[in-house]
C-alpha cells in the first residue's frame, strides 16, 4: 500500500528542467537509504536537444567482466556494490510545455537499504556545497592542510556523519580547484602591458620539494611598487630550460618583449637572455655583485672597484681609473673574476648603464622581497600545485595593497604651496602621490632653470601615431622641448586612459609672470602630462 502510494507521488511529479528532476530522484533516494546513477540521455535524432533521461539506483547493473579476467592487477580491487537492482526513475520532456514529466518509475529494490547516517557516505548524497566550498579555500590560504580542513569542518558540523561529504570529496575538489587556478592571469597581462618596460627575475631561489628553480618575473608599477608578471618552474638551470621559459613568457604576453631586463648574472640565464630577447638591455643584480666583491676582493682593492661599479659618470674615465686599477693592484690573467666583470661591463657599472632604461633599478632586491614573502607560511613538502596556490594567494595581497594604493591616489592630490610653479600644480593632479614625491624637487629645479613658460613649448612629434588622444600614449612616443638648456628629449610609456577631467579643489595660487592666462594654456597643459608621463609616475 505503501509502495503504491509513493509510485502515485512520484509519477505526478512535474519538472522544470533535466537537472530539477535529478535533484528530486536524488532527495528522494536519500530519505530511502540508496544512491542514484545518471544513466541514459536520450536525444532528437540529429540534433543537441535531450529528451529523454533515465536515473538509476546506484547498484544497478554488475561489474564488468573485464575487471575478473585481469591477471596482473596494481591494486587491489574495490568491493563490489551492484546487484542489478530494478529502481529506477525516467523522465521525458513535453514538446508541448516544454516541462518534464515522470514517464517509468520502478520502487522496489533487490537489495538492504541504508538506514540512519550512512546515506551520508553514499555517493551521490557526498559532496561539498558552495558555502563549505568557499569555508575550505579561506581555511587552506590560512594554511590548513586539507586533512586539517577536514577536522575542522566536521567539528563545525557536529560530526562525520553531518558534515555532508568525506575526505575524498574534499581531495577532489582541491585538486579540481588547484588545476583552475593554474593558468594565466589577466591581472598579470594588463600590467605587464603597462609596467613591462623592465623585467626583474631571480633563479636562485628553491621552494618546493622537488628542489626546482623558482622564477618570478617582477617589474614596478606607478606607485613605485613591485608588481608580478608571472611565476615559473623549470627541471634544471640549462640554457635549454631557460629558452624554454622565457618563450612560454613571451607567449603569454602576445610577443612582446620588454626593453630592459635584471638577472642575477647566472650564465645559462643570460645565453637564454640573449636568444629570445636579443634586443634588451640586460643590467645585472648589484646585491649579487656586490657578494661577489666581497667573496674576491679585501680592504683597499674592494673599496676602489665598488667605485666602478657606483661612482664613475663617464665611460672615458671609467675606462681610464680602470687602467690605473689593474696597474696599481698588479692584475694578470690569473685574476679571472676581475677581467670577466670587465668584460661584463656594459652590464653593470653606472658609467655604461646610467643613461639606460631601467627606472632607476640596479638589483633584483623587489624579486628577493617577493620570495621573502613567499617563504613566509611556506611548507617545502607543498607539490607544485600547493605552491602555485601559495603564490597566488602572495599575489592577492600584492594586489590588495596596489589597489588600496590606487584607491588612495584617485581622492587625494599631492600637497603643494599655493605660489607654487602651474607645472607643480599640473603634476600633482596627475602624478601619483608616490611618484610626484620622488620627483618634485627634479620638478622645482626644472622650473627654476628654465622657468614654467618653457615647458609650454613642447610639442608631440608623433601626434598623428596617437589620433588626437590626449597625451596618454600606449606605446613609447617622443616629446620635444626647446628651453634654455637646449634640446631635451622626453619618452614615455604609459597607459591609454584620459586625464582626470575634474581635478580636486584647491587654493588659487598667488599670482606670478609663471601664472597668468595665456593662449597657450591648453597645449601647456598637454606638453605638462607629456613630461609627467616621461617620469612613469601618471595615475591609472
Amino acid at each position: 500500500m505503501e509502495d503504491n502510494e509513493e509510485h502515485d507521488m512520484v509519477v505526478n511529479e512535474i519538472f522544470s528542467s533535466e537537472e530539477e528532476g535529478y535533484k528530486y530522484y536524488n532527495a528522494y533516494a536519500k530519505s530511502k537509504g540508496f544512491g542514484v546513477r545518471k544513466e541514459e540521455l536520450t536525444k532528437k535524432p540529429g540534433t543537441d536537444i535531450a529528451f529523454r533521461r533515465l536515473y538509476v539506483c546506484s547498484k544497478e547493473g554488475y561489474r564488468a567482466r573485464k575487471h575478473f579476467e585481469k591477471t596482473k592487477r596494481k591494486r587491489t580491487p574495490r568491493p563490489l556494490s551492484r546487484c542489478g537492482c530494478g529502481a529506477r526513475m525516467e523522465i521525458e520532456i513535453s514538446m508541448e510545455s516544454g516541462e518534464w514529466f515522470v514517464k517509468d518509475f520502478v520502487v522496489e529494490h533487490n537489495h538492504p537499504l541504508a538506514i540512519g547516517d550512512q546515506t551520508t557516505f553514499i555517493r551521490s548524497h557526498c559532496g561539498l556545497n558552495d558555502a563549505q566550498k568557499a569555508d575550505a579555500i579561506e581555511y587552506g590560504i590560512g594554511g590548513l592542510r586539507t586533512h586539517e580542513i577536514m577536522e575542522v569542518m566536521e567539528k563545525q558540523h557536529g560530526g562525520p556523519e553531518k558534515v555532508g561529504f568525506v575526505p575524498r570529496d574534499l581531495y577532489n575538489f582541491f585538486a579540481k580547484y588547484k588545476k583552475e587556478r593554474i593558468e594565466g592571469h589577466a591581472q598579470c597581462q594588463m600590467d605587464y602591458d603597462a609596467f613591462g618596460g623592465v623585467v626583474v627575475f631571480d633563479s636562485t631561489y628553491r621552494v618546493n620539494k622537488y628542489n626546482l628553480p623558482f622564477v618570478p618575473f617582477i617589474g614596478v608599477n606607478h606607485h613605485r611598487s613591485t608588481t608580478v608578471f608571472g611565476f615559473g618552474i623549470v627541471s634544471d638551470e640549462k640554457t635549454k630550460s631557460y629558452v624554454w621559459l622565457l618563450e612560454a613568457f613571451l607567449e603569454s604576453a602576445q610577443q612582446n618583449h620588454p626593453r630592459s631586463v635584471i638577472t642575477d648574472g647566472d650564465h645559462a640565464m643570460a645565453r637564454a637572455i640573449s636568444k629570445v630577447f636579443p634586443n634588451a638591455d640586460h643590467q645585472l643584480c648589484s646585491w649579487h655583485i656586490e657578494q661577489n666583491m666581497i667573496r674576491h676582493l679585501r680592504k683597499t682593492k674592494l673599496s676602489d672597484f665598488r667605485k666602478f661599479v657606483y661612482y664613475y659618470r663617464n665611460v672615458d674615465e671609467f675606462e681610464s681609473r680602470w687602467a690605473d686599477f689593474l696597474e696599481e693592484y698588479e692584475i694578470t690573467e690569473k685574476d679571472a673574476w676581475i677581467n670577466r666583470m670587465y668584460e661584463l661591463r656594459k652590464k653593470w657599472s653606472r658609467a655604461y648603464t646610467k643613461d639606460r632604461y631601467f627606472l632607476g633599478m640596479q638589483s633584483n632586491q623587489r624579486s628577493e622581497s617577493l620570495n621573502s614573502r613567499i617563504h613566509k607560511n611556506l611548507d617545502r613538502r607543498m607539490s607544485l600545485a600547493d605552491l602555485l596556490g601559495h603564490t597566488d594567494h602572495c599575489l592577492w595581497r600584492i594586489r590588495k595593497n596596489e589597489a588600496e594604493l590606487d584607491a588612495r591616489a584617485s581622492q587625494t592630490v599631492s600637497f603643494t604651496e599655493l605660489d607654487a610653479a602651474p607645472l607643480l600644480r599640473s603634476c600633482a593632479n596627475i602624478y601619483t602621490p608616490v611618484m610626484f614625491k620622488k620627483e618634485e624637487a627634479a620638478l622645482q629645479l626644472g622650473v627654476q632653470l628654465l622657468g614654467d613658460g618653457a615647458f609650454r613649448n613642447f610639442r608631440r612629434s608623433n601626434s598623428a601615431a596617437n589620433h588626437g588622444q590626449p597625451c596618454w600614449p600606449r606605446t613609447p612616443s617622443e616629446k620635444s622641448c626647446v628651453g634654455g638648456l637646449g634640446h631635451l628629449q622626453l619618452r614615455c610609456r604609459a597607459r591609454r586612459q584620459p586625464p582626470a577631467t575634474t581635478p580636486l579643489p584647491r587654493p588659487p595660487a598667488a599670482s606670478s609672470p609663471c601664472s597668468a592666462a595665456t593662449a597657450g594654456d591648453t597645449a601647456s597643459a598637454s606638453a605638462t602630462c607629456s613630461f609627467v608621463a616621461a617620469l612613469g609616475g601618471n595615475r591609472r
